[in-house]
């Protein structure tokens, strides 16, 4: 699969596609063909996995995404809108 391409587990992350410029992801500086692995400290499978953990959080919060990008590690803070 795509992940592996990557050196990641299958199973790991979300892979970042169509990333519209003015997201709030793009903001926060996501990129695209970004793995995001977890979000807000959680494991993230699945983009459901991901509005999950959106959900749980009240606008203003910032949740700091673990992701893979070009074989390294980066972490990323996002305001929630």
């Amino acid at each position: 699969g795509e992940q592996s391409a990557y050196g990641l587990p299958e199973e790991a992350g979300v892979l970042v596609q169509a990333l519209p410029a003015d997201s709030a992801l793009a903001k926060a500086g996501v990129r695209q063909n970004d793995v995001i692995l977890k979000a807000d400290g959680r494991a993230v499978g699945m983009v459901d996995d991901l509005l999950k953990v959106w959900d749980g959080l009240k606008a203003g919060s910032e949740v700091v995404l673990d992701v893979h990008r070009d074989q390294a590690a980066v972490t990323i803070r996002l305001k929630l809108q």
